[in-house]
């Protein structure tokens, strides 16, 4: 499973810092992110996190944690495991058995009245 976790510096200064990625007891992260993480003034950056899935059919807590100097944040988000090729699809074409079916209706209009 990979999940990208965004990175923004929106200030006039480059900033240096460590981003903490806590997955919890269902999922295992295979590469660790660092924690000597630099960007520039402006910049954008995205790491791609790969994890281990250890139990399906459950939900797993992401916390990433991210102190970058005077900044720090930290975002929980809850996701759904689900065994590997799920969902599925199946789709299926063919005729149906060929039934005549008959039937009558009556309406008052259409009924000659004596």
């Amino acid at each position: 499973m990979i999940v990208p976790i965004a990175l923004v510096n929106s200030t006039a200064k480059d900033l240096s810092g460590n981003l903490v990625v806590n997955s919890g007891e269902h999922l295992e992260l295979l590469e660790q992110v660092g924690n000597d993480l630099k960007l520039k003034a402006l910049e954008r950056s995205r790491k791609l996190l790969k994890f281990k899935v250890k139990e399906a059919n459950t939900e797993a807590n992401l916390v990433a944690s991210a102190n970058f100097g005077p900044f720090k944040d930290s975002v929980t988000r809850t996701t759904k495991i689900v065994p590997l090729g799920f969902p599925h699809t199946l789709n299926a074409g063919g005729m149906l058995k060929s039934v005549t079916y008959l039937t009558s209706v009556t309406h008052p209009l259409l009924t000659k009245q004596h």
